[in-house]
């Protein structure tokens, strides 16, 4: 207990048991008591164990309590000694404290008049480890925002990847074979809206000849988890179409990816889109065309930047592997397997000019133009790298 003398003619009788009182309060229920005359003098300072206010406290006494917290909580302590003198016990306040260490001390306050005419008793809680609490709340609700923001993105670049196709492409729920996706060729191709094709069966817009041929495919992609393909008659006029299936992975749910193209030498092709190449100029995230083999077409000038090369020298002979490759097939893999299923997204490795890596997440998809096919790329840097060891989904 630290107190100062008391003078006998500004306190009551309970001046001599006041500084008991806190420290009895204390020992109890409180971090903090303090007892006021009626100036608002701290005349006696009683403490628990928290730190930093036991190295701070020492120090007021002598001091008007005002005197000892941040100007913004200053007239919560005119409140709290108000309502006490008025009422006989003050609400709780919660104060703040200025500390050596750094940040505010936050304290809840509450005061209680000690007779009549005597002293003011204040007993206070340490929030520091309520406002650590709330904090770790804070950090963890904007951790789980900006990771579903990152999803929401690559969901998007998926997204757009996916509609550019002009194959024609479904995600179908492998258990009840419902449609959960599909792109506007196959929208198109079975004669409907996109909107309209979620919920729908797969098997449906297929001729009656062709339905067991394509639940069989199914049922052996599901079955096995390898790829299969199959050629299906639509119903009505929509003709014959070449149709490739193969396992795809879902969170917590078992899914098929089906491609389809119109057989013959007629495959289906989208509408040119008149906002892509804006949206290519605009776009943070880079944006490769390549052909089959991996041979650029045309790239954005996010993806220039991102592997260090001047926009204006052209891409001309360039392979997207120059900077994703490092030894082996993996380049080659990836290719073949987005031609196979007609889409790819996946976590890689990207190398620029002067020998720096990059983690980067990288989404693929198939796009058919006339008589040739050609790969479209969204490549999003996560996470700047040396040159160091291999990333575990480089492509490599």
């Amino acid at each position: 207990m630290n107190k100062l003398p008391n003078d006998p003619g500004d306190l009551s009788a309970f001046s001599e048991v006041a500084p008991e009182l806190a420290d009895m309060l204390v020992s109890v229920t409180s971090d903090i008591a303090l007892v006021l005359d009626d100036k608002g003098f701290i005349r006696s300072v009683a403490l628990g164990g928290a730190e930093p206010v036991s190295a701070t406290a020492s120090e007021w006494l002598g001091r008007q309590l005002v005197d000892t917290v941040t100007r913004d909580t200053r007239r919560k302590v005119e409140e709290l000694l108000r309502e006490a003198n008025v009422a006989g016990v003050s609400r709780t306040r919660h104060i703040n404290h200025p500390s050596a260490a750094g940040a505010d001390i936050p304290v809840a306050y509450t005061a209680v008049r000690l007779g009549q005419s005597g002293p003011l008793l204040v007993a206070g809680r340490d929030l520091r480890a309520v406002s650590v609490m709330q904090q770790r709340l804070v950090d963890a609700q904007q951790s789980m925002e900006r990771d579903y923001w990152r999803m929401r993105q690559a969901e998007t670049r998926y997204r757009l990847l996916f509609q550019i196709a002009t194959d024609a492409v479904l995600i179908i729920d492998a258990d009840t074979l419902h449609v959960i996706d599909a792109n506007r060729a196959a929208a198109r191709m079975f004669g409907c809206s996109v909107q309209d094709m979620p919920g729908r069966q797969a098997t449906d817009g297929v001729a009656p000849a062709s339905l067991g041929t394509l639940e069989e495919l199914l049922g052996t992609v599901r079955v096995s988890g390898r790829p299969g393909e199959a050629h299906v008659t639509l119903s009505g006029l929509g003709g014959s179409i070449h149709v490739w299936v193969s396992p795809l992975r879902g969170e917590g749910q078992s899914l098929l990816l089906l491609r389809a193209t119109p057989d013959g030498s007629s495959p289906l092709t989208a509408p040119d889109d008149p906002l892509l190449p804006e949206l290519m100029r605009l776009t943070p995230d880079a944006i490769v065309f390549t052909n089959e083999q991996g041979m650029l077409l045309s790239m954005n000038a996010a993806f220039a930047e991102l592997v260090k090369i001047s926009a204006e020298k052209g891409v001309q002979g360039r392979s997207l592997g120059d900077w994703l490759e490092r030894d082996g097939g993996g380049f080659t893999n990836l290719l073949a397997s987005v031609c196979r299923s007609g889409v790819k997204r996946m976590g890689a490795r990207l190398w620029d000019e002067k020998g720096m890596s990059t983690d980067i997440e990288l989404s693929a998809v198939l796009i058919h133009n006339g008589d040739s096919n050609s790969i479209g790329f969204i490549i999003r840097a996560v996470q700047p790298r040396g040159p160091g060891a291999p990333h575990p989904g480089s492509v490599h």
